[in-house]
C-alpha cells in the first residue's frame, strides 16, 4: 500500500494527496483517505514516528463504496 510504503515521521498530508490521487487515477471516486491514531481513531495530521496509526480509506467504484482500514505503523 502507498501510504505504509511512504510514510515517514512528519507532515502527512503529502502522502494522503498522492494516495488520494492514485485512486482517482485508477477509476475511484474518494469519499476520503486519511491517517488516524490506531488507538483513538483520531484523525493526525503529524506523526512523530512513535504511536500506532491507521490509513482510513472509502472511496466508489460505481455504484459500489469499498471502506478499508490498515494498520500502517
Amino acid at each position: 500500500m502507498f501510504i505504509k510504503q511512504n510514510l515517514r515521521p512528519g507532515l502527512n498530508n503529502v502522502i494522503i494527496e498522492h494516495a488520494t490521487l492514485q485512486l482517482q487515477q485508477s477509476g475511484f471516486k474518494t469519499d476520503y483517505v486519511g491517517i488516524a491514531n490506531a488507538e483513538t481513531l483520531q484523525p493526525i495530521v503529524e506523526w512523530n514516528g512513535e504511536k500506532p496509526l491507521v490509513a482510513l480509506i472509502a472511496a466508489y467504484l460505481g455504484a459500489v463504496r469499498l471502506i478499508d482500514n490498515l494498520v500502517i505503523a
